[in-house]
């Protein structure tokens, strides 16, 4: 018994004081940040524009371009509601010491109504793809569903992609 319990103490010990083989050990105190942590700190992130901004934008964009854009359709002014946006990637300035996020690219969902060649059509589908090229600048890809001649929903797209200046 004495023989099997000075085994398990020295096996206790010698896993211990062996641990991996990596000889840059680092104690730290509770108030010290580790170096993936202060590298965390470090980038710095733009805020994100609210759904509403992008609301107005893409009615700005609708009211512009979308009759140009989409032959045989004639937008309603104010009708565009957007329900739904997520980041698509971050525009990066790595020009500094330190990365910095200076705008975000969206991916925006909601609706719409315009007049077809036949037909009202109320809450329409969109899809927009926003990216914030600088300078108050705004690359839209505005996507939207196909109508056969007798107005019913198809599940082919079109789109079309137009460049404008937006500020508020």
């Amino acid at each position: 018994m004495k023989k099997s319990c000075f085994l398990c103490i020295v096996l206790t010990l010698s896993m211990l004081f062996s641990c991996g083989g990596n000889k840059n050990y680092r104690s730290s105190s509770l108030y010290e940040t580790s170096e993936a942590e202060s590298q965390k700190e470090e980038v710095k992130e733009a805020e994100k524009k609210p759904l509403m901004f992008y609301q107005r934008l893409l009615e700005q964009f609708c009211q512009s371009y979308y009759n140009s854009c989409f032959s045989g359709r004639e937008y309603h002014y104010n009708s565009l509601i957007t329900d739904n946006m997520d980041v698509i990637d971050g525009n990066w300035d790595r020009s500094g010491s330190t990365p910095v996020i200076v705008s975000w690219n969206m991916w925006i969902r909601g609706r719409h109504s315009f007049e077809g060649r036949f037909k009202n059509h109320n809450d329409s589908p969109f899809e927009a793809f926003v990216h914030d090229i600088g300078n108050n600048s705004y690359k839209i890809t505005f996507v939207i569903k196909r109508y056969d001649i007798f107005g019913d929903q198809m599940s082919e797209e079109e789109s079309a992609t137009r460049t404008m200046t937006y500020t508020e």
